[in-house]
């Protein structure tokens, strides 16, 4: 379902991702807090997902009652990546994920915060876009293209 912007939300979605180093691979965004391993796995798999994006459409989580076997499982097949805008919830899968990509989302912070992995630490949100060389805008053809799954 899309909200008054137009974004996908509360649904998993495919699309081509707009940002940062991951720009133009195929990503399954989790848009939802409430859905199962099982039919992100199907999803990933039948829609030929590179990227796993957890924390779309403002829900800034993984889903609930997706186990650390499960998110290990997926960490195996898929780059995993995670916003969200708790510190706690960015230290305890930064802990217990080192592979994830971390995004902190903090509005009322002047930058973001990225965690690439343990090596590279802590960096800014500009890092994120260095690859692109700009902040997509929200009329971007990438975000056009997504379709609810």
């Amino acid at each position: 379902m899309r909200n008054s912007k137009g974004f996908l939300v509360d649904c998993l979605f495919v699309g081509i991702e707009a940002e940062g180093p991951y720009r133009g691979s195929k990503t399954l965004f989790v848009a939802t807090n409430h859905t199962s391993f099982k039919r992100i796995w199907e999803a990933a798999q039948s829609h030929c997902a590179k990227n796993i994006y957890f924390g779309a459409g403002g829900t800034f989580s993984f889903p609930e009652g997706i186990t650390r076997g499960e998110i290990l499982r997926l960490c195996q097949h898929y780059v995993l990546m995670l916003e969200t805008n708790n510190p706690a919830t960015m230290n305890w899968f930064h802990w217990w994920f080192p592979e994830i990509k971390i995004i902190l989302n903090l509005p009322a912070t002047p930058d973001f915060i990225k965690v690439d992995n343990p090596e590279e630490g802590y960096s800014t949100m500009s890092d994120l876009f260095s690859a692109t060389h700009c902040r997509t805008p929200y009329n971007d053809p990438f975000y056009e293209e997504d379709i609810e799954v």
